[in-house]
């Protein structure tokens, strides 16, 4: 009988804690969700439109001006300053960064670590930021790295293209510089520290590792080899 009673006790106290564990967790997420709902009403009173409100996270130190259009899945968090008429598509995180006017963002872009983006960029699907400045009118579309760099007006970065900031354990992480309309090609690494002149271009599958002066073309790969008809006679 006496231990019954402990096991009852036992399961007693267990229930006890355990309910009382969710409602602590209820209570918190109530008042997160009424704070939430406080910031994104008064961001839509200031002009931000949200496709859907119920699923994009707001910290509440966040800036968004009017006219900034705000896809489901949209996390902005930290210190973030956002423009006006910005296009923020689903599944993009934002944090503690200044975004500019007039810039389509996403879906899936992640801009971090103090990064700056200035008016009339595109940063599309599966590009990632970390503590860069982009100035007005850059363009990366797809799959990018893009980290510690200075990328000037009008640059367009192709697919794939990697900022090798990092040497490795025990070494700093060093800049990359672009200056004006500089066309990176697809799949092409620049190994910082770098410095690319204006108006220059990178051939596609580039390994760039040497600074580039304005008005040039630079290109690092090997010569493509093709022997014309070499499976014709081979037998499979």
């Amino acid at each position: 009988m006496i231990y019954f009673y402990s096991i009852c006790i036992k399961l007693c106290i267990i229930l006890f804690v355990y309910y009382f564990i969710i409602d602590i967790e209820f209570y918190f997420n109530l008042c997160y969700n009424k704070n939430g709902d406080k910031m994104i009403e008064k961001l839509e009173k200031d002009g931000v439109v949200f496709k859907d409100k119920n699923s994009v996270y707001i910290d509440k130190d966040v800036k968004i001006g009017k006219g900034t259009i705000i896809y489901p899945n949209v996390s902005i968090r930290g210190n973030c300053i956002i423009g006006e008429n910005n296009y923020i598509d689903s599944y993009t995180i934002i944090e503690d960064s200044d975004i500019g006017s007039n810039n389509k963002i996403g879906p899936s872009a992640h801009i971090h670590s103090h990064s700056k983006i200035y008016s009339n960029t595109t940063i599309g699907n599966f590009v990632e930021i970390k503590n860069s400045i982009l100035c007005n009118g850059v363009k990366a579309k797809h799959l990018t790295y893009i980290g510690d760099a200075y990328i000037g007006e009008d640059c367009n970065i192709g697919a794939g293209v990697v900022f090798a900031n990092y040497k490795g354990i025990g070494h700093k992480k060093e800049q990359t510089k672009l200056g004006k309309n500089v066309f990176v090609g697809s799949n092409s690494v620049l190994v910082a520290p770098l410095t690319i002149g204006e108006n220059s271009m990178i051939g596609a599958s580039s390994t760039i590792t040497e600074s580039i002066q304005s008005n040039s073309l630079a290109i690092s790969r090997k010569r493509q080899i093709t022997k014309d008809g070499y499976f014709q006679n081979k037998k499979c």
